[in-house]
């Protein structure tokens, strides 16, 4: 998570709530994974603690891994 909001002081009941997620792709775990994880985070927080609406989990963006090169001083095989 990366960021949280919600609400328009402490002491508001907020009627919604947005929070960020940052999950970075690998190789072996790719956008497809990312979002499937995510999604049964959503369903399993709904289902243990239901309210009026579901949950809405969208996606703003996706970039591929990033991968070194096998040259790469960095690179673990």
């Amino acid at each position: 998570m990366t960021e949280m909001g919600g609400g328009k002081g402490y002491t508001a009941v907020p009627d919604v709530c947005r929070i960020k997620v940052d999950a970075r792709l690998t190789p072996a775990f790719d956008a497809a994974q990312a979002r499937a994880l995510i999604n049964g985070v959503v369903q399993a927080i709904d289902a243990t603690m239901p309210t009026i609406l579901a949950t809405v989990a969208l996606e703003e963006e996706s970039w591929p891994p990033y991968v070194l090169a096998p040259q790469s001083a960095l690179w673990l095989p």
